[in-house]
């Protein structure tokens, strides 16, 4: 029993505290305690108003794995606050300095299932879809229900759009109710064009093949213009041609320029003109006399086409020059 002096004998002392004495430092509303190293001690960093929880200084979460939220909740994460114009916010991925193993990643995940990923290898950056089928889009029309305005399949196809445009093309721009105003399949071909315009065959003509001669003092004997291999093949080509005179004579007539080929339904190898002799005064002798013009042709597949003149006349012999260009189109 201690006695009246509160000692239990004469060596150990048993303290008495009040009930209104604390064995806890002193604090302000919602504070939580640290440890200084030597004794306990309120702190404002971490504050606890038995609802929120609000960190004032910088947060260091350690560990390989972190959850946030509660199961069945519908859940936000914001970074800053955005109450004065200079306010500034950033997320940052950080990773090691390696371009093979140190990959900084975001990953889209429902429940447990991984739906895309945006990483960086240091020299590219990629966004990859897990599923068998999706789009990437980019919203201009607002958060969360604009109109998107590019948006990419998962086979690479894209569209610029103001609509949800079907992925049957490779690239779709503008229209609308999922019609392209132009569009271009995987083969590369025009498949619309002018406002969603469909077209036929090779889409547009195109050029394939080009042929220029100058200083000519003859006759051009048959030049392979273009072999029609497999692609494109057997079609409709469309070629063009100009002639014009360069170096005068005392007399004589520009050549006619000319086409052959082997025609894809008889098989025959037709010669046909391409330049009307007359077009520019053609008999003249001066630079200005010329000629131009174009046809077209159902060639076969796996064949030449040829260029080639005919009519050339020059007095004295092979005074006069000419120069000649032909264009060559496929057109499907």
């Amino acid at each position: 029993m201690p006695g009246l002096d509160g000692y239990a004998g004469d060596d150990e002392p048993v303290l008495f505290h009040s009930p209104s004495q604390s064995l806890l430092p002193s604090g302000t509303a919602n504070q939580t305690l640290r440890n200084t190293g030597g004794a306990w001690a309120a702190s404002s960093a971490l504050q606890n108003d038995d609802t929120n929880i609000v960190d004032t200084g910088n947060f260091t979460a350690k560990g390989a794995t972190h959850l946030f939220g509660t199961a069945g909740t519908n859940e936000k994460l914001t970074v800053g606050q955005g109450t004065t114009s200079t306010d500034t916010a950033e997320i940052a991925v950080r990773s090691g300095n390696s371009t093979t193993a140190a990959i900084p990643r975001i990953t889209l995940q429902r429940n447990v299932t991984k739906i895309s990923d945006w990483y960086t290898d240091g020299a590219n950056t990629f966004f990859e879809y897990g599923g068998t089928s999706g789009r990437l889009f980019y919203d201009a029309g607002g958060v969360g229900g604009g109109i998107p305005a590019v948006t990419m399949d998962e086979n690479g196809n894209v569209a610029i759009s103001n609509a949800n445009a079907p992925y049957t093309d490779a690239f779709s721009v503008g229209g609308s109710s999922g019609v392209g105003n132009f569009d271009v399949t995987v083969n590369g071909i025009v498949s619309r064009y002018n406002l969603g315009t469909a077209t036929v065959k090779a889409g547009i003509c195109h050029e394939v093949a080009n042929l220029d001669e100058t200083a000519q003092t003859a006759n051009l004997g048959s030049t392979l213009l273009f072999a029609t291999g497999t692609a494109p093949g057997a079609g409709m080509y469309r070629v063009c041609a100009t002639i014009i005179l360069t170096t005068v004579a005392t007399s004589s007539t520009i050549p006619t320029a000319q086409v052959s080929w082997t025609d894809a339904d008889s098989s025959g190898t037709p010669t046909m003109n391409v330049t009307v002799a007359d077009t520019l005064g053609a008999t003249g002798n001066t630079t200005s006399t010329g000629a131009s013009g174009c046809t077209v042709m159902n060639a076969k597949a796996s064949t030449n086409i040829n260029a080639l003149t005919t009519g050339y006349v020059s007095a004295a012999a092979a005074t006069m020059k000419w120069a000649g260009h032909w264009r060559l189109e496929f057109c499907g």
